[in-house]
């Protein structure tokens, strides 16, 4: 039976574990904001100049307006949200987007505490787990910016509330809605859904968990969705440009990944046996780990630095007490929906990592997906049957869970404060990088177009409309063309970071702005960017 949160009378110690989780999520989401007074975050711009747009020239049509760009405003939830509350509020986008939109994401906590709380039954386990998951440097810093994915993950992860409990019109009814609203805000994310929804019915009359009538209507939330999607896209969405393409053969193998991990799973499920494969994984994990700072492991990977190798150490911890915690779970329908759930983010890694070129920027967001069950099975374990350690397994498991999270937590203050490339260091921007926008846009000298990284490619051209073309300035900088066609943008974290290409920085010579000042004029700088012909 699951276990209702507004059921259960909260004392204070409640309150405490239920607020201690949301508070490090809301604080880790807004103070890189709140630090630099600009949005944090590549992917942001083109949103907000989509919002401001939609203020702008409202009322108007969304798609095939050349006043949008041709992808983000086919998945326009963020946006609308945006601008819903700009109206509300009378704050400009600009201003209130990129606190409200990570505040929004932090709530996706509060929504891990109610499914491990329905879950478990546990209010340590719901607060341990929330906790763990708050602090997870993957979606904390990425969640600090205004992207689709942003927004729609508290709503992702509200939908999964009706795959927990058994089919009734009412559930029905409310994943119809959510889903409909991660459909909206993002596509990918839509996709995650309705393969999770698939799952979790499938395993369970698979391995005879679920009876066969409740198992057979669940099928019917996966159905809904994907029928809203087929005529989402059919409607409105089939003229965007789609950034993932798959061919039939990935098809098959992604299909290949996703029948391997729900078998695993089931199996160590079912039989509570399988601790060789928990040796194997851990294996794979520390020999990946071990390579990857020596050579690059997969397509677009950086190869990794020690430093960064043992900042992985607390996701290291958490990967062997969820093994455990899936292991000591209780056979039943919870379970199942738990296989469902780890199974598509685990298959969907093994697919991004070794059967699509766009590799390690994919698997980087599929982390989230996976570290959000681990988060609840390693909460699980830790409040396991310790027989030996019985006197001390509540001080322990708080220093565990306090050790992973402020060694998680740290990872965010390396890349928000300290800009480490490998961290997304170089998503921060400045008031003086707006300005330098609005400057470019307003000169026609420079015929509005430069070289610059992505970066740069982002807020110029995602927010000011103005073409930017990265490999160029690369290219002049490196010493591969010396010959410049557009005037280049630099701007102080590049000394920092390096060149921001395919995802992190690129190293530069160490002479680069020696070479600027002694071949090329500087037409602009503020102090912090400078622009270059």
């Amino acid at each position: 039976m699951y276990t209702n949160v507004m059921e259960r009378v909260w004392g204070r110690r409640d309150v405490l574990l239920l607020t201690l989780p949301l508070l490090l999520s809301v604080f880790l989401r807004t103070y890189p904001y709140l630090l630099y007074r600009a949005p944090w975050g590549t992917d942001g711009w083109p949103l907000f100049h989509n919002t401001i747009s939609i203020l702008t020239y409202s009322p108007t049509r969304l798609g095939g307006n050349p006043a949008f760009d041709d992808y983000n405003i086919y998945w326009p939830g963020v946006s609308l949200f945006g601008a819903a509350a700009s109206v509300l509020t009378g704050a400009s986008p600009l201003t209130l987007m990129p606190l409200l939109i990570p505040f929004v994401a932090s709530l996706t906590t509060f929504v891990i505490f109610v499914m491990a709380y329905r879950l478990t039954g546990n209010i340590f386990v719901a607060s341990a787990s929330s906790l763990i998951f708050a602090a997870s440097s993957f979606d904390s810093i990425f969640t600090a910016s205004v992207t689709k994915e942003t927004f729609a993950y508290p709503i992702f992860a509200a939908s999964l509330l009706p795959l927990m409990r058994r089919f009734n019109l009412k559930n029905l009814s409310a994943f119809t809605l959510l889903s409909f609203g991660v459909l909206l805000s993002h596509y990918a994310l839509a996709f995650v859904l309705f393969l999770v929804a698939l799952a979790v019915p499938t395993t369970g009359l698979v391995v005879g968990l679920l009876p066969g009538d409740d198992g057979l209507k669940r099928l019917l939330l996966p159905a809904a969705l994907g029928l809203m999607g087929i005529t989402y896209y059919l409607l409105y969405a089939y003229p965007s440009v789609l950034v993932v393409t798959l061919t039939t053969s990935q098809v098959v193998s992604m299909a290949g990944y996703l029948i391997l991990s729900s078998g695993i799973l089931s199996y160590v499920m079912m039989t509570k046996h399988a601790k060789s494969l928990d040796l194997m994984f851990l294996l794979l994990v520390v020999i990946v780990l071990g390579i990857s700072t020596r050579f690059t492991f997969a397509p677009f990977a950086p190869t990794l630095t020690p430093g960064i190798a043992i900042l992985s150490v607390p996701y290291i911890i958490v990967t062997i007490l969820a093994m455990s915690g899936f292991r000591i779970f209780p056979r039943s329908g919870r379970s199942v929906f738990m296989t469902g759930w780890l199974s598509v983010p685990l298959a969907l890694g093994g697919f991004a990592l070794f059967s699509t070129p766009e590799g390690i920027g994919i698997i980087y967001r599929i982390l989230t997906f996976i570290y959000a069950p681990a988060s609840v099975l390693a909460a699980v374990a830790l409040a396991g049957p310790w027989s030996r350690l019985r006197r001390w397994k509540g001080p322990l498991a708080t220093v565990v869970v306090v050790a992973v999270v402020l060694a998680s937590s740290l990872q965010s203050y390396d890349s928000v404060v300290l800009h480490s490339n490998l961290l997304g260091g170089q998503w921060a921007y400045y008031p003086s990088d707006i300005q330098s926008a609005a400057w470019t846009q307003s000169h026609v000298v420079l015929n509005g177009s430069l070289s610059g990284d992505a970066r740069v490619s982002y807020l110029y051209s995602g927010f000011d409309g103005i073409p930017v073309h990265s490999s160029a300035g690369f290219e002049f900088l490196t010493g591969i063309n010396r010959n410049l066609t557009y005037p280049l943008t630099t701007y102080s974290l590049m000394g920092v970071d390096g060149y921001d290409l395919n995802n992190f920085g690129q190293p530069l010579p160490s002479n680069w702005f020696s070479l600027l000042l002694n071949n090329l004029s500087l037409v602009y700088n503020n102090g912090n960017d400078m622009i270059w012909s």
